[in-house]
């Protein structure tokens, strides 16, 4: 047990899903990109492929640098104060201080 989280998804609805849904469609849109736009304008039908997020491409080739990113414009600790959950910490004054002073200053 790695204390990770798991839907219950059908194998079946999930093939249904990717094949029959418009906007909730997620792995095609992401694949797509602007495919209506693009299709509107008579440049093509599907869209862009390439992933414009650097990002994106961060996190499959350095996992920990995006983590460390996404904590620079989120937050270091997995618990927070205004939102408790019984077994995760809750940040420290410090932490929630620097939080709030980050936000306010906008440091991202």
């Amino acid at each position: 047990s790695n204390g990770i989280q798991y839907a219950q998804l059908s194998i079946s609805g999930i093939r249904d899903a990717r094949a029959n849904d418009q906007s909730q469609n997620q792995l095609f849109k992401l694949t797509h990109r602007g495919y209506t736009g693009v299709y509107a304008n008579g440049d093509g039908e599907k869209g862009v492929a390439e992933c414009p997020f650097d990002w994106y491409k961060t996190w499959v080739n350095n996992p920990k640098l995006a983590q460390e990113m996404a904590e620079k414009v989120t937050r270091k600790t997995i618990g927070v104060s205004c939102c408790p959950v019984a077994g995760i910490p809750q940040p420290t004054e410090e932490e929630d201080e620097l939080l709030e002073l980050t936000n306010e200053l906008d440091l991202s």
